[in-house]
């Protein structure tokens, strides 16, 4: 039989159908879909999976859009991307990191820079009240308790409430607000003016005085060196020493050593006087006691001589000098003359001779 069946077998089996052909067993539309389904119905090749819009696991190929993994990738991604969220993507990426914006994954950074950035608050807040006295410090606000001393270098503006145990420059109780009763100027709030405390530092350390500079500028003089005293000096006790030099005037001195002196006014009431060499004396002399002059000439230049005594001794007879015992005088008769009368030494008898030679 062609076409056909020829067996009662053969309605049900159709095995000795080798070609329908006819299309009277199946459609003509199923028999389209039939011939477009390849050899095995293999859908995995390169060209099937690219027109589903899959990738194949193998080979290179261009992926359009956002892919998510939801697994870990496996194996190395090669190749540089736009751009990376959580990555790197060029070669130079790799040092620069310019672009890299969020690691997480821990790989940038150690596990121990993990651990300290984990225990840094967000934005590196290290300013709230615990930080700040975990750190050791006090808030600007608020009750504290502040331990050890504090040294302001500026101006504490406001006002400080509450007792201190010790106070250096200040009150520390509230009673001493009104038993500050012999402040008389407290200038800047400093206790003293700026006036009191300018002289204040113009005073040296102990408030030293004695040295010869202060001494000095304060118009003395010191106990010991040479220094030029100018003006009148008086003194009140005695000069226990010695003074050397000399002086323009004394008024009083307890003992002059050096021989020459300028002049002297008054010597007071002296009990010895011994001059060594010639003096001269300006005005009167008054001797109230004995005078006796040694040496072998005296000579007085005076116009009126008086003398209280009725008689006057003259001469010595401890040897026999031969010489005669009288007056020499002098006058002018036309010429300069001189004169004698007294006791010849020859015959011991008075002669006057008015022109002696």
């Amino acid at each position: 039989v062609t076409d056909g069946v020829y067996t009662s077998s053969s309605v049900t089996a159709l095995s000795d159908v080798s070609s329908v052909g006819s299309g009277a067993i199946i459609t003509a539309a199923e028999r389209t879909r039939l011939s477009g389904i390849e050899a095995g119905a293999d859908v995995t090749d390169a060209t099937n999976v690219s027109a589903a819009g899959a990738v194949m696991t193998t080979g290179n190929e261009t992926i359009a859009g956002i892919k998510t993994f939801s697994s870990t990738i496996v194996g190395s991604i090669n190749g540089n991307a736009a751009t990376v969220n959580n990555g790197v993507y060029t070669t130079s990426s790799v040092t620069a990191l310019s672009d890299v914006t969020s690691v997480g994954s821990g790989a940038i950074i150690t596990s121990v820079e993990r651990t300290k950035l984990n225990n840094i608050e967000t934005s590196a807040d290290v300013t709230d009240y615990y930080n700040v006295l975990a750190a050791g410090a006090i808030m600007n606000s608020g009750t504290q308790t502040v331990d050890g001393v504090k040294t302001f270098s500026s101006t504490i503006v406001g006002s400080v409430s509450g007792n201190a145990g010790t106070v250096t420059n200040g009150i520390y109780t509230t009673s001493s607000v009104t038993a500050l009763s012999d402040v008389t100027s407290v200038g800047s709030g400093d206790i003293i003016s700026d006036a009191e405390r300018t002289k204040l530092s113009g005073i040296e350390t102990s408030a030293d005085v004695t040295d010869a500079t202060n001494v000095s500028a304060a118009g003395a003089v010191m106990k010991t060196g040479n220094e030029t005293i100018a003006g009148t000096k008086t003194f009140s006790s005695p000069i226990v020493g010695t003074i050397s030099g000399g002086a323009n005037t004394s008024v009083t001195a307890g003992t002059v050593t050096t021989a020459a002196q300028p002049t002297i006014t008054s010597v007071g009431t002296l009990t010895s006087l011994t001059v060594g060499g010639d003096a001269t004396i300006d005005q009167n002399l008054t001797v109230t006691g004995n005078l006796t002059i040694n040496g072998s000439t005296t000579t007085i230049d005076s116009t009126v001589v008086t003398i209280n005594d009725p008689t006057f001794e003259i001469g010595q007879y401890a040897v026999d000098d031969n010489l005669d015992r009288g007056i020499k005088f002098k006058y002018k008769n036309n010429i300069p003359k001189v004169g004698f009368f007294g006791m010849d030494d020859t015959d011991q008898k008075f002669t006057y001779i008015p022109d002696a030679t």
